[in-house]
């Protein structure tokens, strides 16, 4: 019979020394101002890219007519 973290041939896990029952702190995004910040960042970023984006295709494509 094998003990808990012990294989068929007797050899050790590594994974043996990481504890099975953590507990994870449960943070309201309501509340974290932190997560607000992330948050607003991220959105602001994707919108900044997608119009960096759109801004970059209108001059390619004014840049193809002949009269540019």
């Amino acid at each position: 019979m094998t003990q808990p973290g012990e294989t068929q041939d007797g050899s050790r896990n590594e994974f043996d020394d990481i504890p099975v029952d953590y507990t994870v702190p449960h943070v309201s995004v309501w509340k974290a101002s932190y997560l607000w910040k992330a948050t607003f960042c991220v959105i602001g970023l994707c919108l900044f890219s997608s119009a960096n984006g759109y801004d970059r295709s209108l001059l390619n494509g004014l840049q193809s007519l002949e009269t540019w």
